[in-house]
């Protein structure tokens, strides 16, 4: 007989609703049952092996979980000595997480591995008209959260193991931005410092051409770095938007040829945390003298806000040596050592030399 106009329908939708059935489909990843699988409790998640290779290997607490973890990433990348190191520290900090809910550490197993990791060849030609080669990377290690971002990296000690490293940092560094972006490092084994302008624009030009085949604005969104300044950048973005049908908009990183709008915000940032950790020992930032290494852009951000804040910078360094003041570094002398570093490949044996 056929129904009535105004008779319930029951479809699958309305009997799975009507048995409770909806709302174990999607569950949040705060909620037990999130990540994969419909585990309940934490002894669930415990009871599943998380490796599976030579038998099954299962964990009862947060420590030992941490451990399986290491032990892993060392079976894999055991050269990667970088990654080594910096995995390794996070995993043993999240040991406690682990023991309240075990399921992140499936979460965490997945982090043993970028999502991408792309390595090419760098040719390009000095001003002797030699050719020249050098490694370049892009490792686009989560876009969980966003399109991969982070930052370039020239600089002769660069590896793939510094890059993975750098890579993974970025991915707790980024979440914790709260931004909607993913975690991303790139960079080669290139030093500007000894280098002219022209042999800049061309290994820039030369290391875009091939980059510009694997990031976006909504894909991955390289930015400033080690040894990648405006300069750099500028050189960058003239030859992405070169081979790409691109124009400049306002945005993150380098992708709109701009600068960042507070470039100093990293280095204040790590002043900010000690201030905050030295105020819940009871103690403050007030006539402390502090030992700071380096003297690029982040490092005197750092002592620019030290001396704000009322502590007194004594160290400064880079590759040639280190500046030691007695008294303390004032805004004066800071101001003498950016003029001097704001010069490429300068080092601060001028700085020594100025102020004798």
């Amino acid at each position: 007989r056929l129904a009535r106009p105004d008779a319930p329908r029951w479809g699958l939708h309305t009997m799975m609703r009507t048995r409770g059935l909806l709302s174990s489909i999607r569950v949040p990843l705060s909620q037990p049952g999130g990540v994969h699988g419909r585990k309940t409790t934490p002894v669930q998640w415990r009871l599943q092996p998380l490796f599976r290779r030579d038998g099954d290997q299962r964990f009862k607490t947060g420590t030992e979980a941490s451990q399986m973890l290491i032990d892993e990433a060392h079976r894999r990348d055991k050269h990667m000595s970088e990654f080594i190191e910096s995995y390794q520290q996070v995993m043993k900090s999240l040991a406690v997480v682990f023991d309240r809910s075990p399921k992140y550490a499936w979460i965490a197993k997945q982090l043993l591995e970028p999502e991408r990791t792309i390595k090419f060849r760098v040719a390009w030609l000095d001003d002797s008209g030699n050719s020249r080669v050098n490694r370049g990377w892009r490792i686009q290690y989560s876009s969980a959260l966003g399109p991969f971002e982070g930052g370039l990296h020239f600089n002769t000690q660069m590896n793939a193991s510094r890059m993975k490293a750098i890579g993974f940092d970025n991915v707790v560094r980024n979440a914790l931005t709260g931004l909607p972006v993913g975690a991303g490092v790139g960079g080669a084994d290139f030093n500007p410092n000894n280098k002219s302008e022209a042999e800049i624009q061309r290994f820039c030009q030369s290391y875009m051409t091939e980059l510009s085949k694997y990031i976006g604005p909504d894909v991955d969104v390289p930015s400033m770095g080690l040894g990648v300044g405006p300069k750099e950048i500028g050189f960058l973005y003239g030859q992405y938007k070169r081979v790409n049908k691109h124009t400049g908009h306002k945005g993150r990183g380098l992708l709109w040829g701009g600068l960042p709008e507070y470039p100093m915000a990293t280095g204040y940032g790590v002043v900010h945390f000690a201030k905050e950790m030295l105020q819940a020992k009871g103690h403050s930032l007030q006539g402390k003298r502090c030992v700071i290494l380096g003297s690029g852009k982040v490092a005197l951000a750092v002592a620019e806000k030290l001396i704000e804040l009322g502590a007194v910078p004594i160290t400064l360094s880079d590759t040639s040596g280190h500046v030691y003041e007695e008294a303390g570094f004032d805004m004066q002398k800071l101001r003498t050592i950016k003029k001097i570093k704001d010069e490429r490949g300068a080092r601060l044996g001028r700085y020594i030399i100025s102020s004798t």
